[in-house]
């Protein structure tokens, strides 16, 4: 646990553990107090065990205390999150910890892009050498539009396009917008692959009515018998 860090990093965590529990169900109005103990048995029945005292420190009113990254991941398992996302609470991490935030002028958001391509490239290339970093990149890349056209070609594409489709009517602001973004983008690769299927099936084949070997539009000149 950690309780050197602001104040207001802490209580801002705190309020988000609350929020959640409240939406599990371990709170109880009448009292007013969170289900601790009841809580601390949902965390192991999850395969993440947290103890009583430090959940109880994590929530308190006065100083709360963050967990340390560790039991963050350990919440995330808990309550189906991604650890970045609880991490991001407890301010392990900041929103541009990975990359800057893209410039407003053109040319240099041009060349900020170019700039995080050439680094997940060169981080991909020496993925090996620190496991994390592998697991990261390979997770950035799987939100490039390569990565959307690899999945375009599924069998299971209609599945994924359903998923996207779903979650972008959805009543959460921040998903459905991230969503309906994915969904545009499917559509336009998948799209794009079908009119490169198209445009190779009709390369292959011959034009309807046109004898292989005869050039299309010209009638032979030569009348039967004629040699």
């Amino acid at each position: 646990m950690n309780n050197k860090v602001d104040l207001e990093t802490r209580l801002h965590f705190r309020d988000w553990l609350r929020q959640e529990l409240r939406q599990l169900d371990f709170y109880q109005r009448r009292g007013d107090h969170y289900l601790i103990r009841e809580f601390a048995k949902y965390c192991v029945e999850h395969g993440s065990p947290i103890d009583e005292a430090s959940l109880g420190r994590y929530l308190r009113d006065e100083e709360p205390v963050l967990p340390t990254p560790e039991r963050c991941r350990a919440l995330a398992r808990v309550f189906g999150y991604a650890p970045v996302n609880v991490l991001i609470h407890a301010g392990y991490l900041e929103g541009d910890d990975l990359f800057p935030p893209l410039p407003e002028k053109a040319e240099d958001a041009a060349k900020e892009v170019l700039k995080r391509k050439e680094l997940i490239a060169k981080a991909a290339s020496e993925k090996g050498l620190f496991e994390p970093l592998g697991t990261l990149i390979e997770q950035m890349q799987q939100s490039t539009p390569e990565f959307f056209e690899e999945i375009a070609t599924r069998q299971d594409a209609p599945e994924i396009r359903d998923v996207f489709a779903r979650t972008a009517k959805s009543k959460s602001p921040g998903a459905s917008a991230i969503a309906a973004q994915a969904l545009e983008e499917f559509n336009k690769v998948q799209e794009q692959v079908t009119a490169d299927r198209g445009d190779s099936s009709a390369e292959q084949a011959p034009a309807k009515g046109r004898q292989p070997g005869r050039p299309a539009g010209k009638k032979s000149t030569e009348k039967a018998g004629s040699r």
